[in-house]
Order: C-alpha cells, then sequence, then structure tokens
C-alpha cells in the first residue's frame, strides 16, 4: 500500500488527512494537506477545527513532508502519524503546540474503496486509517494547558476535488465497546466533464469487535437521503441516520468553515459540524444492533 502520491503528479490535484480527537469535553481536527493548482504550484496547508472556530494556514512547499511507505505526514513543525501527533503552530487566532500519543489503531480489513480503488482518474478517493484508537496527550492552546484523554478518529482524501454533493458523518461510541462508525454518500463522476454521474455510498461500521461494510459495491440501496435523515440498505442489514433539526441550521454555532478542495486549490467553503447531535440505528434482519444518541458525531451535508 501506498501511503502518498503527490510527489508524482503534476496536473491540478490535492491530498490530504484528518485526524480528530474526541474527549467528553469537546472534540477537535487537525487536516494537513498538500496541493497542487492549474499553475503546477505546490504548497501546503494546515487547517484546524475546535468546536465552531476553524483555523487555517498555507505554508511553503518546502515546508511539507510525507511518506509514501507509512502514515508520516510533516507540516511547518507539526508532525502526525499512526503513533501520535505533535503539533507546534500559531494560525490566525490560535497558537498551539503538544503532543498527543495514540494507542493500537483500528484499521479495516481492507480499503474503502473496494473495487473503486483500482479505478484511475477518480475526482476523490477516501481512505480510513483508523475507525477509533486510544489518545493521550497534553495540549498547550493559547496558554491554556488541556489534558486529552479521549479517542481517535483519522482518514484521508485524495484526487481533484472534494464532489459537488455529499453526505459525511463520523462517530465513536465509547459506552458501547469503542464503537464506530463512518457513512460517506457523494455524486460520483465517471468522466472528467462530469456528464456521466452517480450516487454512491461507502459505510463501514465497528461494533464489539465487529466489522459491517455496506456498500455500493456490494449492492447498497440508498432509499431515503435528505439532510434530515438518511436510509440505506443492503440485503438484510439497514442503517437509519437521523440529525436533529436544530442541527441543520447552518448559521447554528456548532458550525464550522471548513476550506475545501477544487481543481487542488482549497477554493471552497463547506460546513461542518464537529460535533453535533444524531441518532444511528442499525439492523440486521430487523433485529436492532444498535441505536444510539450521540452528542459528539461529526457531520457535513453539502448539496
Amino acid at each position: 500500500m501506498k501511503y502518498f502520491y503527490g510527489y508524482e503528479k503534476t496536473k491540478t490535484y490535492f491530498e490530504g488527512w484528518y485526524c480528530k480527537i474526541q474527549t467528553d469535553k469537546e472534540s477537535f481536527a487537525f487536516i494537513p494537506s498538500y496541493h497542487i493548482d492549474h499553475s503546477g504550484n505546490r504548497i501546503a496547508s494546515l487547517q484546524i477545527v475546535w468546536g465552531q472556530d476553524t483555523y487555517s494556514m498555507e505554508y511553503p512547499i518546502s515546508e511539507f513532508y510525507a511518506s509514501e511507505e507509512k502514515f508520516q505526514v510533516q507540516v511547518g513543525k507539526s508532525k502526525f502519524g499512526e503513533g501520535g501527533l505533535h503539533i507546534d503552530t500559531t494560525l490566525n487566532g490560535i497558537d498551539i503546540q503538544g503532543d498527543i500519543r495514540y494507542g493500537d489503531l483500528c484499521k479495516p480489513k481492507y480499503s474503502i474503496m473496494g473495487p473503486f480503488s483500482i479505478l484511475k482518474g477518480m475526482q476523490c478517493n477516501h481512505g480510513v486509517i483508523s475507525m477509533a484508537h486510544s489518545v493521550n496527550g497534553i495540549l498547550y492552546k493559547n496558554g491554556k494547558t488541556i489534558s486529552i484523554n479521549g479517542l481517535g478518529y483519522m482518514e484521508k482524501d485524495w484526487g481533484n476535488s472534494f464532489p459537488n454533493t455529499y453526505f459525511w458523518t463520523q462517530c465513536i461510541f465509547k459506552d458501547v465497546g469503542r464503537s464506530s462508525i463512518m457513512v460517506s454518500i457523494a455524486d460520483i463522476p465517471l468522466t472528467k466533464k462530469n456528464k456521466s454521474n452517480f450516487t454512491g455510498c461507502i459505510c463501514h461500521i465497528c461494533h464489539r469487535k465487529r466489522d459491517y461494510r455496506i456498500a455500493t459495491y456490494y449492492g447498497c440501496k440508498i432509499k431515503k437521503y435528505e439532510q434530515d435523515e438518511i436510509i440505506i440498505k443492503q440485503g438484510a442489514k439497514e442503517l437509519i441516520i437521523n440529525i436533529f433539526p436544530n442541527n441543520l441550521n447552518k448559521e447554528k454555532k456548532d458550525s464550522s468553515c471548513l476550506k475545501a478542495p477544487v481543481q487542488g486549490t482549497l477554493l471552497r467553503t463547506i460546513n461542518e459540524s464537529i460535533s453535533t447531535r444524531i441518532r444511528y440505528r442499525f439492523f440486521i434482519k430487523n433485529i436492532c444492533i444498535f441505536d444510539i444518541v450521540s452528542e459528539k458525531a461529526s457531520y457535513e451535508f453539502v448539496n
């Protein structure tokens, strides 16, 4: 498996990693990324999502490094890897330093993209690095000491642009044996001119040491695709997701603005709620495997 593809790219391109930390008190994420624009210029960036606040900064490519052999990325003085992260940066409005160590990663047994992972020229590819792992450490944020003891999740995206429309959610449920869920539904163009599209779904669930995969390439059907409710079904498996109405208002304070790639460059703004209230119900043969309402769910709905 190759862990970084950007060095060999010459046309518009992006590659980014989403490192989420979830504690009892708060949730936040670090997003290092790599970009090539229309003119072939290469830059790096770092975004931090902390509650409803977002901070970002671009770096010269000389301050970026990524290993092709393992997950190991550096932007400026900040480093990200499978064993943890070291953060040392001052962005617009936040001064943050510290170290967070990870426990054993819960890696999916095979690519979340399934057979689509071998297709070349996909607009956006998705990968899950860890569905859940313990996190421990200390951060110093604007002079305040913050002890970190919680759970983490990591994923990555790479390609040319984010999908035009998509839904994404992720959550870890520590009260049911460190279960975790990730779901993404997106408009997927099959040609560069976007003349042939389909709506694809990928979902991975880790629950009580068992893995479940629901995906278009396994015959998943999207029964309902609305901002407040998602229903997907694959054979005997059914997942129902309800986003509570008071979390749908984009002006609500739990929603933050993230920069997203278009033709490799961070030109687009999307809204993400990194910690919001969502209900997840998972059934197999009409038997409820879990029914969980979490206040710590992350959520994006872009249309």
